[in-house]
């Protein structure tokens, strides 16, 4: 869910934005002091369409495609990769993304090694693993490589820090509290109840009675199976006695519910979200009174803001980078109306200005 959410904000931008009020890409100066010129908005135009493409038949099907797909492997693994097509002048005419998890940086070696850095004009700078084989190479202008949370840590080889790794305790414990829950409704992991029965009847007798009594009490697929057991079968006949043991124990003994509502919480926090996206919403801690609280509206901006314009930011610089300066370095491409007024906000603005 925290990725499909996000996936799918950013997929709202895969779009040229029509209106000052709607959400999409724009190709623009980088100089925002330069007055824009009929060449340059024909040049701006051009850029937007070879975005548009993405790789033409090549590609995944557009440019909104495209972003899903980096935007995935980039929430995943901290990696995004896509391949630079070019003419055979060498201009750039397309892009296509590649499975981040087959790319591997190409092993430092020769000089590198012994100089404990890489060389920028090295002409392997990236390899494609699939399986145990090595598939393709690519140099540093052939395919680009988008870190979000670079780390200058040695042993990460220029790796970046994925939220999963830093959640991987959190997912296993997810994963661990859910199995705990189903298995109430789906097979007798443990029994509610033991039936401890003292009576003078025989052992055969007991049989018959824990059989019909086991077939009557058993919950769907088998579920908390009745156990029986007879504690005395020679006791006398004014002492026969039935007795019964609760072992079960409420989860709210065992805090389920506040117990998975933390570890959501922690989740949100990693991609930097507010569940309320997801459709969680928890009250702030130790609040009294939510009559000052804002609304789930408030909230979700706020969260946008610490997730996806990063986010966006990010795929921008990769965009930059690799496609457009390029092709020329005097245009830059920007995610538009993240920060835009609806019309009627503006209207508003305008009559309290006047």
């Amino acid at each position: 869910a925290l990725l499909n959410t996000r996936i799918a904000q950013v997929a709202e931008f895969g779009v040229q934005q029509r209106s000052p009020y709607t959400l999409g890409f724009k190709v623009s100066l980088r100089d925002i002091n330069q007055k824009p010129t009929p060449a340059s908005q024909r040049k701006a135009k051009e850029i937007e369409q070879i975005i548009l493409n993405a790789g033409g038949k090549y590609g995944p099907g557009g440019f909104e495609a495209f972003l899903r797909m980096i935007a995935r492997d980039s929430l995943v693994f901290d990696q995004c990769n896509f391949e630079i097509l070019r003419s055979r002048a060498g201009n750039v005419v397309g892009f296509v993304p590649v499975d981040a998890a087959t790319i591997r940086r190409a092993k430092i070696k020769g000089k590198q090694l012994v100089q404990g850095r890489r060389n920028p004009d090295e002409k392997v700078a990236y390899i494609q693993r699939i399986g145990e084989k090595r598939v393709s190479e690519f140099g540093k202008d052939e395919l680009a490589w988008g870190i979000r949370r670079p780390r200058t840590w040695v042993k990460s080889n220029g790796y970046g820090y994925p939220e999963l790794e830093e959640l991987v305790r959190v997912v296993t414990y997810l994963l661990n509290a859910e199995t705990y829950n189903a298995v109430n409704f789906t097979n007798g992991i443990h029994a509610s109840t033991i039936l401890a029965l003292k009576a003078s009847m025989s052992t055969e007798q007991f049989r018959v009675f824990k059989r019909e009594l086991t077939a009557m009490m058993k919950g769907p697929a088998n579920a908390k199976r009745l156990p029986m057991v007879l504690l005395d079968p020679r006791a006398e006949a004014g002492k026969q006695e039935l007795q019964s043991v609760n072992l079960s124990k409420s989860n709210a003994e065992m805090e389920y519910s506040n117990w998975m509502n933390w570890l959501i919480k922690l989740s949100c926090a990693v991609y930097q979200m507010d569940p309320a996206e997801l459709g969680f919403v928890f009250g702030n801690e130790g609040q009294s009174s939510s009559l000052s609280d804002s609304g789930p509206a408030d909230r979700i901006a706020a969260s946008k803001e610490r997730g996806l314009r990063p986010l966006l930011r990010s795929i921008s610089l990769w965009m930059n980078r690799w496609i457009v300066w390029p092709i020329d370095e005097d245009f830059a491409i920007d995610f538009k109306g993240f920060d835009s007024m609806t019309e009627s906000q503006k209207l508003d603005l305008d009559v309290k200005a006047l």
